[in-house]
């Protein structure tokens, strides 16, 4: 129910329901998930209505019999009137009592049921750790990865997402990644940020097992970008700041990446420019369009001036000209650093120093650009493909 009204109130999921005419399918369904859900809270309220007016009418009938036995006996001379006021205050104070017993056993064993599931929660730990002494990193590492037969496959999955990946990025290298949706790419960015560990094989950092780091430490020493980037509904400044927690007051810093990002047209045309609140869910914010926004991005990941830089379909959502404008841009903020990047675009693609192509799981070609055409092997059909798009089409005979 909490995920349908997220549906129809936020305005990520807007256009695609307003065009859809989603609405009323999605109010419907949580009008009967609703019902199902209330007709579940009314047997609990009943049965549980049902057991306190069944003990407070029990309750009541003792009580009521005591009193009657105290007048009874005040009536027949057996009883003084002062022991009629002590037993009647007796049998109150033992019916008070035991009401509040009844109710704080009712208040525990609700609560019980809530602080189970609280423990479980709490004793939850996190699978990637730090060892118990961790490797101290270099002051600037170098930014030499290598993946020595790494596969991974995701928890409650039988599928191998990587399957016997191997290979080397020399410091400084600019490295790209390509191959069809489900082949692995965004899973290698992931196991080099350590978000989880390899099922076999390992993955090393200037020589040094990445489990051997402590890993919030590691991810420090790194800039990326996710394809599903966050959003965040806050200021021009915070969006690009939270980048590193200790540069979101830092002006300069934040200036600088919004250069590098080329977010510099962007940020000048706002109304109060890094102030500007981005985002539609508090008052006067401004929506970005989706490129707008992976600029915006991108000036996050540039914000730190890291060895290593991890990009995850940097271009998808760039037009042409702001596309040609961050490749040149890349290829001098990449000159000192390691980069990684995923890309489906081939325009980017082609600039980078190595081309590595996954399928299924499987490292099948690397190699340079030109090296890989001249394989003729997936790598050139894809390329081809994509190219062919852009070419006017063979005229037909007659």
């Amino acid at each position: 129910m909490d995920y349908l009204n997220t549906l129809v109130t936020t305005d990520t999921y807007a256009k695609e329901v307003k065009f859809s005419g989603l609405g009323g399918y999605f109010v419907d369904r949580y009008r009967r998930h609703g019902e199902v859900y209330y007709r579940w809270q009314a047997r609990l309220v009943w049965a549980r209505n049902l057991v306190a007016v069944t003990w407070g009418l029990l309750s009541m009938l003792v009580a009521s019999l005591a009193y009657l036995y105290i007048a009874l006996e005040a009536m027949a001379d057996r009883m003084t009137l002062g022991d009629m006021a002590l037993y009647t205050m007796a049998v109150a104070s033992v019916q008070t009592s035991v009401q509040t017993v009844f109710h704080a056993i009712t208040s525990l064993y609700e609560n019980a049921l809530y602080v189970t599931r609280l423990q479980q929660f709490l004793e939850t730990r996190p699978a990637i750790t730090a060892p118990a002494h961790p490797r101290p990193m270099d002051e600037r590492i170098r930014g030499h990865v290598v993946f020595e037969h790494v596969s991974f496959r995701y928890r409650g999955t039988r599928r191998h997402a990587l399957r016997d990946v191997s290979f080397e990025i020399r410091p400084g290298d600019t490295v790209a990644v390509v191959g069809r949706n489900g082949a692995g790419k965004s899973t290698l960015l992931k196991l080099l940020c350590r978000l989880y560990d390899p099922t076999q094989g390992r993955i090393l950092l200037d020589g040094v097992p990445l489990t051997a780091y402590d890993p919030a430490e590691l991810r420090r020493r790194m800039s990326a970008m996710f394809q599903d980037f966050v959003t965040y509904q806050g200021t021009t400044a915070e969006n690009i700041g939270l980048g590193s927690l200790d540069a979101v007051q830092d002006r300069p810093r934040i200036e600088e990446a919004v250069d590098k990002g080329g977010a510099r047209p962007l940020v000048d045309r706002l109304p109060k420019g890094l102030d500007t609140v981005l985002g539609r869910w508090f008052a006067g914010g401004v929506e970005l369009s989706g490129g707008e926004w992976q600029k915006i991005a991108l000036s996050r990941a540039f914000l730190r001036d890291s060895a290593v830089l991890l990009l995850d379909e940097p271009t998808s959502a760039l037009d042409a000209e702001a596309e040609a404008e961050l490749l040149t841009r890349l290829r001098e903020l990449a000159a000192h650093r390691t980069t990684l990047y995923i890309s489906h675009r081939f325009s980017t693609v082609r600039h980078a120093d190595r081309i590595l192509l996954l399928r299924g799981g499987a490292l099948v070609e690397d190699g340079t650009h030109e090296e890989l055409m001249a394989q003729g092997g997936d790598y050139a059909s894809m390329f081809t493909l994509q190219a062919a798009a852009y070419l006017d089409p063979a005229p037909k005979d007659g």
